[in-house]
């Protein structure tokens, strides 16, 4: 508990606050004596701003806006003389009512630092299978060569000349978020043009190193629609005649249409992600890379590209191949044009793709090189698959040509035809199977390994080569079951009424039957633990020379015949030496 000597302490303190105030008079008055003054600056101090009423030259740097429209009946509405200016339309039109285009809605007489932004320039420019009116020549006009020029949000038509003319690409000028309709000359022309369109163009819709997001259209032959020294990137360009809808250096994400004889899409290096089509002209065309590309053309190749990935291509009517490449990888081509023209076409290698041609001389899938892991179709006279070098693990299908044609090597490999071998290979094949109505259904002109063919043809073999080693062979007809020139090994033919197997030099442990009288089960030079079977008028084995550890038999022929039968099993036997032999 407090003492209650305190007490009268706390008396005194108060009795001297009392003295003190009343002998100072208290504290000054309360009430402010005036209204504050302003702390901020005005929008004029902070960028102080000159209206525009009507046609001006500017020849002072600094910051201009409309306050109304402005319409000129001939040459310049606006020109800026002085670098360093910004000039705000404010949302109001710039017009022209001249009636021959002339002059420029805002001209920069080659000053750097300009902006201009948020308005509209008009004239009275149309196009009706030409360009007619008057208005302005230019809509923006920069001549000489300005650094540092950017228009923003302003849009432009009717105009007899060029939209918005920045200079030349290479001068950081950018034009973005502008329109331009009905332009005579070039839409939009400077270093970067961005988030615009142009359409109904008399020369380039868009021309600028770098062009994003964009849109435009020509009218006029001779001129791209979207044209970027540089890169085009989600950019969509059509032209009606000419040149291209969408020429870059790389395209991105772009799609380019030409509705007369140019290219929908011409790049000087890669594209990705593009479709280019043409009424007759190449649909895309890409120097270097196409990736996940799509190209179709009614006169011309459908898609073109050094190296081809993962691309689509079509060529309709009287066109090239659907896809043209140095090297294809899980590409898509049809055709249907004439004058050889392929599905896919790689002067080097394809490899896991696929073509479709429609033509009597070209290929389903064509490849210079190597062909792996293909399918290719050809429903006339062409070739399902076809290569100058290798073709491994491929499928190819031909109404009348070859299924699968090899210069050098087939490997894995199936092949069909109708009028042609199903698999014809000039060297070796090695695990291939080929089917063919009224040819070879397969054939190797040197070495055949583990391969099937079948023929119903009453000449030619289900399998035909220069040595055979386990193959199987078979002719529903009265050709040859397998035809083979020099020696075979672990091989079995079967004809149901010709030849089973037939070997020009050694036959070794090989089997071969027949069914009727068109010939032996097994024919060779010389046979060695063979096996030859009719069950008609023809012998089981006929041996030219040695027959060794053989067995023949026939229904009604001669079971084996050969010049020396050692240890050889027969139904009946036709031989000069035998020696050990066994009639069951």
């Amino acid at each position: 508990m407090k003492s209650v000597r305190t007490i009268p302490a706390i008396i005194a303190f108060c009795c001297a606050a009392q003295l003190v105030h009343a002998q100072f008079g208290g504290g000054g008055p309360l009430s402010p004596t005036a209204p504050p003054a302003p702390t901020m600056l005005t929008l004029s101090e902070v960028e102080p701003r000159t209206p525009i009423t009507g046609p001006v030259t500017i020849t002072v740097p600094g910051s201009y806006y409309l306050t109304t429209n402005i319409t000129v009946s001939s040459g310049n509405a606006i020109v800026i003389n002085v670098s360093g200016v910004t000039l705000d339309l404010r949302g109001f039109t710039i017009s022209s009512t001249s009636a021959s285009a002339s002059g420029s809605g805002i001209a920069n007489d080659g000053f750097n630092d300009i902006r201009i932004l948020n308005g509209s320039i008009t004239g009275t420019a149309f196009y009706s299978a030409g360009f007619g009116g008057g208005g302005f020549a230019n809509g923006i006009y920069c001549s000489g060569s300005p650094h540092n020029v950017v228009v923003t949000d302003v849009n432009v038509s009717g105009i007899g000349g060029n939209g918005i003319y920045l200079s030349a690409p290479g001068n950081s000028t950018v034009i973005d978020h502008c329109t331009a309709n009905t332009i005579a000359g070039n839409g939009f022309t400077a270093d970067s043009v961005a988030n615009s369109v142009a359409y109904v163009c008399g020369g380039y819709a868009i021309y600028a190193t770098t062009v994003l997001n964009c849109a435009g259209s020509t009218t006029m032959g001779g001129f791209d629609a979207i044209h970027a020294i540089g890169t085009a990137e989600n950019c969509s360009g059509i032209a009606s005649n000419g040149d291209s809808g969408v020429y870059a250096f790389t395209a991105q994400n772009c799609y380019g249409q030409n509705n007369a004889n140019g290219y929908g899409i011409y790049v000087g290096g890669s594209a990705v992600n593009c479709s280019g089509i043409s009424f007759n002209g190449p649909g895309l065309y890409a120097q270097y890379i196409a990736q996940n590309c799509f190209g179709i053309s009614s006169n011309a190749y459908g898609l073109s590209a050094n190296n081809a990935q993962n691309c689509y291509g079509i060529a309709y009517g009287n066109g090239g191949n659907g896809i043209s490449a140095d090297n294809a990888q899980n590409c898509f081509g049809i055709t249907s044009g004439s004058g050889g023209a392929n599905g896919l076409g790689a002067n080097g290698i394809a490899e896991g793709c696929y073509g479709i041609c429609s033509n009597a001389t070209g290929c389903g899938v064509y490849a210079g090189n190597t062909a792996q892991n293909c399918y290719g179709q050809n429903y006339l006279a062409g070739n399902g698959v076809f290569s100058f070098g290798n073709v491994i693990n491929c499928n190819g299908v031909s109404s009348n040509g070859f299924g699968v044609f090899a210069n050098n090597t087939a490997h894995n490999c199936t092949g069909s035809s109708y009028g042609q071998d199903g698999i014809h290979v000039l060297a070796t094949a090695e695990n291939c199977s080929g089917s063919s109505v009224v040819s070879n259904g397969v054939y190797a002109g040197g070495v055949a390994l583990n391969c099937s063919g079948a023929s119903a043809n009453n000449i030619n073999p289900g399998l035909f080569a220069g040595t055979a080693e386990n193959c199987y062979g078979t002719n529903s007809s009265v050709g040859f079951g397998m035809y083979v020139t020099g020696s075979a090994s672990g091989c079995y033919g079967v004809s149901a009424n010709g030849t089973g197997l037939h070997v020009g030099r050694n036959a070794q442990n090989c089997v071969g039957t027949t069914g009727g009288s068109g010939g032996p089960g097994l024919t060779a030079f010389s046979a060695y633990n063979c096996t030859g079977t009719s069950s008609g008028t023809g012998d089981g084995v006929v041996v030219t020379k040695i027959a060794s550890g053989c067995y023949g038999s026939s229904s009604t022929g001669t079971g084996l015949t050969a010049d020396d039968a050692i240890y050889c099993e027969y139904s009946s036997i036709s031989a000069v030496n035998n020696v050990g032999g066994v009639s069951p």
